[in-house]
């Protein structure tokens, strides 16, 4: 199905903001399909009104999101820039030019209506500024994690336990929509696909759950690199699904990368360190190495105990190569 009409880019909006909520980044992506068609229409107003709705969510978004806060911006420099000139012509068949039609590009202000912004100039340097300090290898803002985090591998959840297949349909045809209208590698797939895995989990379908996190996973990867702390969240989602099905050589791998990465990215103490290093621990235990467990328990539950805990990764990647293809 093609999305290429007003009307479809609103009902699949709404879709979005029900299942993402209406500040999503990605509701924020769709916003701007919807200005760029009301534009193509010569709808200025409509556009300009869009566009400042998508560039309130990027500018308060996380870091990759918000660093596309300057092209919206730009977007909305350039309709300032067409209503003028289109206020100018009228203007001139009367007979009269406004004053601020006589203004220089450089004198031209960008005022938004969250207000803020002095000038063009001062706009685009702030958000070069963001986006120098917010760039994925740095990963040092918080990362909410999503899916498989909040389901323990007993099953247990802080989530709703029922999922119907209304639900599941809803989260597919995101899915699908989303493919047509940002391609296959943008983020907000990835993070599409981790919701329905999640649906999955909770109705413990966990064959359909791994082709679903190891896309996510690959679009994580490319878009962010191997040691971004968002990749550490699907590696550990993956690893829980393996765990579930009690595939613990393959899971294992996963979770020591997830568990390094999130070592560099927030050090041994932080919650998001530990929570790997508790999902380790458990499955240290169900594989009968009682002793590592304890061990590595003993210096979770010691924050003065500042040496390293040793996962043993020298020698696990290529073993988590190969379940790329499966």
């Amino acid at each position: 199905m093609k999305v290429n009409s007003i009307e479809d880019v609103e009902r699949f909006l709404s879709i979005q903001e029900q299942a993402l909520g209406s500040n999503s980044p990605e509701v924020a992506i769709t916003l701007q399909r919807l200005a760029a068609l009301h534009l193509e229409n010569g709808d200025l107003l409509k556009a300009e009104s869009i566009y400042e709705r998508a560039l309130s969510i990027l500018e308060v978004a996380a870091a990759p999101h918000r660093a596309g806060a300057a092209a919206v911006g730009k977007k909305l420099y350039d309709i300032s820039l067409q209503k003028r000139e289109k206020e100018a012509a009228v203007a001139r068949r009367g007979g009269t030019i406004p004053p601020h039609a006589r203004r220089t590009l450089q004198d031209t202000p960008l005022t938004l209506s969250m207000g803020g912004i002095p000038s063009v100039d001062a706009y685009f340097a702030k958000m070069k500024s963001t986006s120098e300090s917010c760039k994925p290898a740095a990963a040092t803002s918080e990362h909410e994690e999503v899916g498989l985090s909040h389901s323990d591998l007993s099953g247990k959840s802080d989530k709703p336990k029922k999922v119907s297949e209304s639900m599941i349909v809803e989260a597919q045809s995101e899915i699908t929509l989303l493919r047509q209208m940002v391609g296959n590698h943008n983020v907000s797939v990835a993070d599409a696909l981790t919701k329905l895995a999640d649906l999955y989990c909770r109705r413990k379908m966990y064959n359909e759950m791994v082709p679903l996190l190891v896309e996510a996973l690959q679009i994580r990867e490319d878009a962010f690199g191997d040691e971004h702390h968002t990749v550490s969240t699907e590696l550990k989602n993956l690893a829980r699904v393996y765990m579930a099905q009690e595939r613990y050589s393959v899971a294992e791998p996963l979770l020591k990368r997830a568990i390094n990465i999130r070592t560099k990215a927030y050090g041994r103490n932080h919650r998001r360190t530990i929570d790997a290093l508790q999902l380790y621990v458990s499955l240290l235990k169900k594989t009968n190495r009682f002793e590592k467990a304890d061990e590595i328990q003993k210096r979770i539950s010691d924050p003065s105990d500042t040496s390293a805990i040793s996962t043993d990764t020298s020698t696990d990647h290529d073993a988590y190569k190969f379940d790329r293809v499966r």
